[in-house]
């Protein structure tokens, strides 16, 4: 029989408030009774322990400073708030006081001065201050009195709150308790010291500051490479025994009775965050450095960016061979707060005593960006203040006179600017911040930018993931420093799910009289010519801009959106084209009662083009002039009206509720109420994903109304297969992929250098440089000579590009190389656009434009909006079959398994080169099954369902059993070992010397892995005799396998095409 034993008590005191300040007594912060604070009050109402505040502020401050004025500035400090100007502005003159301190008037040597009176010692000299621990803190007048279960004192001021809530209890009671004790009829006049505000009910932990909404509290992570050794760090914390007597006091401040000293216990998530946030140093950088004032709202940085400064801030402190500072890459999701992170950069860089005069320049790429990035610096009034350049005369001159404000340009403004720059500038104290860093980073005006701040430390800024072309984008800035993926912002809280439903706009087309009168327009061109024509207008676009297309989907917008159009949420429309926004404008138009409900409008960007210009195809016209109009309704300025505009539908739950755009909006755009986004046409990449982190903002719901749970997508385009692929890119960092992009610069130089030899070389022959003609014959000669400069042409192209956005390129690089370079680039394209016109290798389409577009709007029909399946989360894997399988749709058994056979069969199809054996047994399974399944009587079809959904999962999964045991794990050795196992099996082989065989292959295969490895010559001829080499000593030789010549050249094939066909996969 089981000895009884004492529970211990599951209470708030015991579980949470105890542990909570046993942790900050052990941390270095005082413990003071209750009694003894009340001693040190005149009362509830009284906020700052004078006394304490008193001895701490003379010790930290200079003798000439007289112990009148610290009393007098720290009664001032509370008594003269003035709260007529609303709570935030209160709060940010407390926070400036405790940042700068005061100047106070002092008589020395018969002198009237003014000395700085500090409050707290910031920075190296925070260990001079007084860290003081209380419970249950009476604040509030008599009528309002409340109790916070802890405060935390820094030299006598409240500088953390924390509301302690026992496990069964959810936090989020912990977090209305402290947002309800800030209220108006509440205690504000306490919160307005205290800088970090924590709830926590032992399991779980969030944090704020003042009036940070509730929704808005976040957990804190501690970004560590041994989360271990972290743990370890906080166990040994926690676990160091109390004081006996500094115990026995708290337990009776809070229980009024002894309790027993604490056993050593595991760690928590309260223990963690209270070590993270409150630990003296921590707490003193975070107030200091990551508290902003956001157009007077207050906020408090979140863990990503946290970390992501502090890795900045070591990284800009060390130099390459060159002597500039080392910059990097910032990777954070849309949403999670980029803009404040470069905000708070910057303000630590003013703030750091290493870097002397910091200057900064903040740089994007569209002038709705840098408007908000200028806004947003100017909101946040840090110590510097903003000038945003209005020209690239302008950006040039601040730079040579080193203006000191925080610098906002436009990227192309430097390569403007290339003619009238006089001077360089090598100060490595220059930082330049690059938003939306994936597009801001080719081409000449970044080399400008490295020319012109060639020592300057880069530092770029992206809110989407690297994709397979632009992994040099890390490179570029030195390496990764940084990166936070959709996939932790959503489980962290601070962005929304994605729902996504496609929607199918079924079209009919009278294909007869359709082809007539394409014939008849092109009947003067020839076979060559009509196929190109027919390659650019068989595009979606022009499909998509179609009239009954739009009207189709204008309404089929409308019929869904009316449901939500009183809930204060709003949507965006995004279409293929300026012509298509300004024809879903004219269709929501058409709807006339329908639209007063629902609001829309278009924002696109204007046009040098002119309605009366009868040189424009007529959907041009259309544009211009419905921008004529709109110039003409609200004045010329339409950047007004933009702006105008977009207020409107960010602020106003009744104002506008659906914006009509292209590509406008689809960055940068912050309007948390924006929920829906209907998309008219086809979106990939970063375009794609940037435009669907326009919806999954967080939105607590104007009042009365509930908040907003999720972001949908509302597909029109086909964009699903587009969205799966973003979205595995939007959630998945690998730092291999950014150390595989860190780029050689020799070896790119080397190549650039090597393709303008050969482009020159093609012209050796020609006598007199400057003709012209002769160049021209040469090409006119030999269509093999004109095909090969072409691709050389293009091949010049594509490598100077690549070069450009190297780190160091510039510096390796002679100017006037690199000025002959890109001088000779334009002129072998100019070459190039003649001879091809020359010899009718192109043709002026526009002409054709206008009638091919009347043809599809007479004989290409729009008849309904499909719903292809009901909304499901993007994050879901499995919804395709959930689909499927959703009784509600009446789908028969049949035809649930002729689906799943279909989709198998695509997925089989799509990725067969990447492992033909493994596809190949399965393609045959799922063809029988889709046999057997046309003439299956009904009682066998339930058996053939499960037989393809079997396929099915293994097909997704990539699984079979036919893998031995020391290669299960590996999957990346799998293809190699299937296609090589059909091929030696015959040989007698045993399992080991099998595994030993694709071991060795594909060692050989990754230790010459290096960039762009798959389209390297030389790797490839490199990889193919060291692995020949293996096949005659070891395979042939040593295990006896009899290869014949052909038969060894067969299998080099293969497995270098395997290597290639695999290279994005993790380890190949």
């Amino acid at each position: 029989m089981t000895e009884p034993f004492e529970l211990p008590d599951f209470d708030e005191a015991s579980l949470s408030q105890i542990p909570a300040l046993l942790e900050l007594v052990n941390m270095g912060y005082t413990y003071l009774p209750r009694a003894k604070v009340a001693e040190l009050r005149d009362g509830p109402s009284q906020v700052i322990l004078r006394n304490i505040a008193f001895d701490a502020l003379r010790r930290i401050n200079a003798p000439t400073i007289s112990d009148k004025s610290i009393r007098d500035e720290i009664f001032k400090a509370e008594q003269q708030i003035d709260m007529g100007a609303g709570v935030f502005k209160a709060s940010e003159e407390i926070y400036s006081l405790l940042l700068a301190g005061c100047g106070v008037a002092e008589l020395i040597d018969g002198r009237r001065t003014s000395p700085q009176m500090r409050f707290i010692a910031w920075g190296g000299e925070w260990a001079k201050n007084t860290f003081h621990v209380c419970a249950e803190y009476v604040v509030g007048a008599t009528s309002a009195q409340r109790r916070p279960d802890i405060v935390a004192f820094v030299n006598g001021i409240p500088f953390a709150v924390i509301e302690n809530k026992k496990p069964s209890v959810k936090v989020d009671e912990a977090v209305a308790q402290m947002v309800r004790n800030q209220g108006r009829t509440e205690t504000p006049k306490f919160f307005l010291f205290p800088q970090i505000l924590i709830a926590t009910n032992v399991r779980e932990l969030r944090y704020g500051t003042m009036l940070t909404p509730a929704r808005f509290y976040s957990h804190w992570k501690e970004k560590t490479d041994a989360p271990a050794a972290f743990d370890a760090e906080v166990a040994a914390l926690i676990n160091t025994p109390a004081d006996a007597e500094v115990f026995t006091q708290i337990a009776y401040d809070l229980c009024r009775r002894e309790l027993p000293i604490p056993d050593i216990r595991a760690v928590t998530e309260q223990d963690r965050g209270i070590y993270s946030l409150l630990r003296p140093q921590r707490m003193l950088d975070l107030v200091r450095n990551f508290i902003l004032y956001d157009s007077g709202i207050k906020k408090i940085a979140r863990y990503q960016q946290y970390f992501a400064i502090q890795k900045a801030m070591a990284k800009l402190k060390t130099f390459d061979e060159h002597g500039r500072r080392c910059g990097g890459l910032i990777w954070h999701t849309q949403g999670s707060g980029k803009s404040l992170t470069m905000v708070m950069l910057v303000k630590c860089l003013i703030d750091d005593p290493d870097i002397v005069l910091p200057r900064v320049l903040v740089v994007t790429d569209r002038r709705d960006l840098d408007r908000q990035i200028a806004d947003t610096f100017a909101a946040c009034n840090i110590k510097k203040d903003v000038k945003k350049t209005t020209s690239s005369a302008d950006l040039m001159q601040l730079l040579k006179e080193k203006d000191q404000r925080v610098i906002t340009a436009l990227i192309h403004k430097f390569e403007a600017g290339r003619t009238a720059r006089d001077f360089t500038d090598d100060d490595p104290n220059v930082f330049v911040l690059i938003d939306e860093a994936h597009r801001s980073q080719a081409g000449q005006a970044n080399t400008e930018l490295n020319l012109v701040l060639p020592k300057a430390c880069q530092i770029g800024f992206t809110g989407t993931p690297l994709m397979k072309a632009e992994k040099t984008s890390a490179a570029k800035f030195g390496g990764m420093i940084d990166a936070y993926t959709i996939s932790e912002a959503e489980a962290d809280g601070v962005v929304l799910p994605l729902m996504y439903q496609p929607r199918y706009v079924e079209l009919s087309l009278q294909q007869k009289l359709l082809d007539q009168f394409y014939d008849r327009i092109t009947a003067g061109l020839t076979d060559a010519q009509k196929k190109d024509l027919q390659q650019k207008f068989n595009s979606s676009q022009i499909l998509e801009e179609t009239s009954q297309r739009i009207e189709t989907i204008a309404l089929d917008i409308l019929n869904h959106y009316t449901r939500f159009a009183d809930t204060g949420l709003k949507a965006q429309v995004v279409a293929p084209s300026k012509y298509a926004a300004v024809m879903f404008q004219k269709a929501f138009e058409l709807c006339g009662e329908t639209l007063q409900a629902v609001p829309t409008a278009v924002i696109i960007s204007e046009s040098a083009d002119t309605e009366d210009d009868d040189k424009l195809p007529e959907h041009k016209r259309e544009v211009a002039k419905f921008l004529a109009d709109e110039k003409h309704k609200y004045g010329t300025s339409l950047l007004k009206r933009e702006k105008d505009l977009i207020d409107d539908f960010r602020d106003n739950p009744d104002g506008v509720r659906m914006l009509i755009v292209v590509d406008k909006l689809l960055t940068g755009f912050d309007a948390p109420r924006n929920t829906f986004l209907y998309l008219a046409k086809q979106l990939k990449d970063h375009n794609l994903l940037q435009a669907i982190a326009r919806v999954n903002r967080l939105f607590d719901g104007d009042e009365g109304k509930e908040a907003k749970v999720n972001g949908f997508v509302i597909d029109y385009s086909k964009n699903a297969k587009n969205l799966r692929d973003a979205m595995k890119l939007f959630s998945k960092y690998d730092p291999e992929d950014i150390e595989r992009a860190l780029l050689n610069t020799d070896e790119k130089i080397a190549g650039l250098e090597r393709i303008y030899q050969e482009l020159h070389g093609i012209f050796n022959s020609v006598r007199n440089k400057q003709d012209t003609e002769a160049y021209i014959r040469i090409l006119e000669e030999d269509i093999e000579t004109r095909e090969h400069f072409y691709e050389l042409v293009d091949a010049f192209t594509r490598q100077f590009a690549a070069c450009q956005m190297l780190y160091d390129f510039t510096q390796k690089f002679d100017e006037e190389k690199l000025r002959r370079y890109a001088l000779d680039l334009k002129r072998f394209v100019e070459l190039k656009k003649i001879q091809k016109i020359k010899n009718a290798e192109t043709v002026d389409f526009s002409k054709y434009e206008d009638q091919i577009r009347r043809i599809l709007d007479k004989y290409v029909s729009a008849e309904y909006v499909t719903e292809l399946a009901e909304p499901f989360c993007v994050r879901e894997s499995a919804e395709f079959n959930a689909y499927i399988e959703n009784v509600n749709r009446g789908l028969s058994d049949k035809s649930k398994a002729e689906a799943i056979a279909a989709q198998t069969k695509r997925t089989i199809k799509e990725n067969y080169d990447r492992d033909p054996e493994f596809y190949r047994h399965f393609s045959d399974k799922i063809s029988r099954l889709i046999a057997e399944l046309k003439t299956a009587k009904e009682e066998d079809v339930k058996a053939l369902l499960g037989e393809v959904r079997q396929v099915q999962s293994q097909v997704v999964d990539y699984e079979d059993s036919d893998i031995p045991d020391p290669l299960k794990a590996r999957k990346p050795l799998h293809p190699f070992f299937r296609n090589l196992n059909s091929r030696l099996a015959a040989h007698g082989l045993t399992a080991d010397q099998l595994c030993d065989i694709v071991d060795t292959i594909y060692r050989l295969i990754e230790k010459n892995k290096i960039v762009d490895w798959d389209t390297n010559v030389e790797v490839e001829r490199r990889v193919r005799i060291e692995i020949e080499d293996y096949f005659f000593d070891t395979v042939k030789t040593a295990y006896g396998v009899p290869l014949t010549v052909d038969e060894i050249d067969a299998l080099l094939a293969m497995i270098w095409d395997l290597a290639v066909k695999n290279k994005g996969e993790p380890g190949i």
